[in-house]
C-alpha cells in the first residue's frame, strides 16, 4: 500500500477514535437494582434496613407492610428476576426504599454508586403492570377513572447533617398516554396483558445540593445517608381498584437519558418522529409539551443510539463535532484524490 495512502488512513483512524473517546467519556448507567440475588427462601425478597445486617442489599420496606416477591416470568428486564411490589393498601403508600449506607456491598462498590449519582442526572427503573391483578371495583371493567401513580422522594444528609425532603419536586410526569392522568396507567390505551413502562426522575434540581454534602464528608457511600422512596398511588373507592395490586420493578439506575429517543428503546429512530407527530408522550423529553424544538432535538440526535449492556458508557453512538467531521471529510476526500490520481 502506497505511503500517502496509508497516512491518510491512519489520518481519519485517529479523527474517528477521537470523535468515539469523546463520546465514550460520558456518564455511564449504573444499576443498582436488579433484584438478581440468591434468596434462601425464594421467592419472599429480603427487606432490611439494618446498616450491620450482612444479608442486607440496601433496599427495605419504608412503612414495613409489603408483600415483597420475586418474578421470573413478568417485569424482568434487566438479568432473570424482578421485584413483585405489592403495597400494603390500594392509595397513597410511602414504601420499597434504597439506602445506600446500609447496602452491604463493598465500600468501594458504594462509592461508585455515589459517583455515578453525582455524574448523571436521573434516577430510572422499569415497571410493570398485569392486567389481570389490576380489578377495578366500578362494575369489574378497568376505565380512566382509574390511575396509578409512581413517586419518589430523595432524603439525604445535607452539608449541616440536615435532612431534605424533594417528594414534590421530583414526581414525574412519565409516559401515561392520558393527559388527565399524568404519571398514571392509562389501562383504557394499554390492552395487553402486561405493559411495562420506563420511569425517569429528573434530580438536577437537587445536585448541587449533593454534591456540596459530597464535598462536606456528610453524605458519601459510607458517611451519613441517601435514600430513595418509592411512593405508589392507586385509585381506591368506587370507581377504584381492589386490594391487593402489584407492581413489578427493575433495572433500577442512574443514567442520562438519550435527548430525542422519545419511545425510550434506546435509538432515535424514525418511530420517534412518528410519536412526536402524533402528540407524544414523549420520554426523555426536557421541554414542556410537545413542541417544534422536540423535532428539532430529534433531527439532531437521530441516529444515536444506547450501547447494550450494563454499565456501559452513554452516547458512543453520538453525533461528531461538525470540526471533527470536516477533519475526515478532508481526509477521505484526500484518499480518493491521491487513489485518482496515481491509477
Amino acid at each position: 500500500m502506497n505511503t500517502r495512502f496509508c497516512i491518510a488512513l491512519r489520518y481519519v483512524t485517529v479523527c474517528l477514535g477521537a470523535t468515539m473517546w469523546a463520546a465514550s467519556s460520558s456518564a455511564a448507567d449504573y444499576y443498582f437494582g436488579n433484584f438478581d440475588e440468591v434468596l434462601t427462601n425464594p421467592p419472599v425478597y429480603p427487606l432490611i434496613s439494618s446498616y450491620s445486617d450482612p444479608n442486607s442489599t440496601g433496599w427495605s420496606d419504608f412503612s414495613g407492610l409489603a408483600t415483597p416477591n420475586v418474578s421470573t416470568t413478568i417485569g424482568v428486564t434487566t438479568g432473570t428476576q424482578s421485584l413483585a411490589w405489592q403495597p400494603s393498601a390500594v392509595g397513597y403508600n410511602n414504601g420499597l426504599t434504597y439506602k445506600l449506607q446500609t447496602d452491604q456491598r463493598p465500600t468501594t462498590d458504594r462509592a461508585a454508586a455515589m459517583q455515578a449519582i453525582l455524574a448523571n442526572n436521573h434516577l430510572a427503573f422499569n415497571v410493570t403492570w398485569n392486567r389481570s391483578e389490576w380489578i377495578s371495583q366500578h362494575n369489574g371493567d378497568i376505565n380512566s377513572q382509574n390511575y396509578s401513580q409512581v413517586k419518589l422522594v430523595y432524603n439525604f444528609s445535607g452539608v449541616s447533617g440536615g435532612v431534605n425532603n424533594f417528594a414534590t419536586a421530583l414526581s414525574p410526569d412519565i409516559d401515561t398516554g392520558n393527559a388527565a392522568s399524568p404519571g398514571g396507567w392509562d389501562p383504557v390505551n394499554y390492552t395487553s396483558a402486561t405493559h411495562t413502562r420506563l420511569v425517569e426522575f429528573d434530580y438536577t434540581p437537587i445536585k448541587a445540593q449533593l454534591q456540596a454534602a459530597y464535598n462536606a464528608g456528610t453524605t458519601t457511600g459510607t458517611a451519613g445517608f441517601l435514600e430513595f422512596i418509592l411512593v405508589t398511588n392507586a385509585a381506591s373507592g368506587n370507581p377504584g381498584y381492589s386490594y391487593p395490586i402489584t407492581y413489578y420493578l427493575d433495572s433500577f439506575r442512574f443514567t442520562t437519558p438519550l435527548a430525542g429517543d422519545y419511545n425510550g428503546n434506546g435509538t432515535v429512530d424514525a418511530a420517534d418522529y412518528v410519536l412526536w407527530r402524533k402528540g407524544g408522550p414523549l420520554q426523555n423529553d426536557f421541554t414542556a409539551g410537545v413542541t417544534a424544538s422536540d423535532y428539532t432535538v430529534w433531527r439532531n440526535a437521530f441516529g444515536n443510539s444506547l450501547p447494550s449492556g450494563t454499565g456501559a458508557s452513554l452516547g458512543s453512538t453520538a453525533v461528531p463535532e461538525p470540526s471533527t467531521i470536516m477533519l475526515i471529510a478532508a481526509a477521505v476526500a484526500g484518499i480518493f484524490t491521491f487513489r485518482r490520481t496515481t491509477r
